[in-house]
């Protein structure tokens, strides 16, 4: 029988620490400078997971750039507090409900306080209510209203801008405002719920998540069914 030697790993600091950075840039075909670099350790610290989950979102970011600037950091880090964050927005708009259900209790289990994931996942919905105004009033084109309510994802960023521009609007346009209607009165009577009764808040939202991913698997059209 073959045996398994278990090495733990020891943090890294000083030249190590940035020398690991280096390294997993080159693997995705990137450079970043020392300050870059530094940057990005004063924002995740040294943990290897956290960075190497930071720097893949740095790199999807600036997916078409090949050398990584300090503001580059500044801009993607600074939007998305960690990237189970970034990841929850990405999943409601893609309505995988395994993947809503994975990162949603990773942002629970790193003790993010509940009301802040309520209020991601209610601004997700506002935002779409938003803009479905804006086209339908004419107020603003697709541009700025991509623009207005995803700042964080600029044109600079070339192929990835392109495809989160089709997606963002493929999803406003496969939620009915009356579907809408009904998911953002869904959220007020699951935060109403989780204020007045004994069941805690996750529970509540894994319940409105399979019902919000059900609907977007359904034809168009088809209402989502009331409690």
């Amino acid at each position: 029988s073959s045996i398994v030697h278990v090495e733990e790993v020891k943090p890294l600091r000083g030249m190590a620490l940035l020398s690991w950075i280096d390294k997993r840039f080159h693997e995705l075909g990137k450079r970043a400078s020392p300050e870059t670099k530094k940057r990005i350790v004063e924002i995740v610290g040294n943990d290897l997971g956290r960075l190497y989950s930071e720097i893949e979102k740095i790199d999807t970011f600036v997916i078409d750039k090949e050398v990584v600037e300090v503001d580059d950091v500044n801009e993607v880090s600074g939007w998305f507090k960690t990237y189970a964050e970034w990841e929850m927005t990405d999943s409601l708009e893609s309505a995988d409900y395994e993947q809503c259900l994975r990162v949603m209790n990773n942002l629970f289990s790193e003790g993010t306080r509940p009301e802040y994931i309520l209020g991601v996942i209610v601004r997700f919905f506002r935002n779409i209510l938003i803009a479905k105004l804006w086209l339908m009033e004419k107020e603003k084109d697709k541009k700025e209203i991509f623009k207005e309510l995803k700042p964080q994802i600029k044109e600079k960023f070339g192929s990835f801008y392109t495809t989160k521009f089709r997606q963002f609007f493929d999803m406003i346009e496969g939620v009915s405002q009356k579907d809408l209607t009904v998911l953002l009165n869904e959220l007020e009577k699951v935060d109403l719920t989780y204020k007045t009764s004994a069941l805690s808040l996750q529970t509540l939202l894994e319940g409105f998540l399979l019902e919000y991913c059900r609907l977007r698997g359904r034809p168009k059209g088809t209402l989502l069914s009331k409690r």
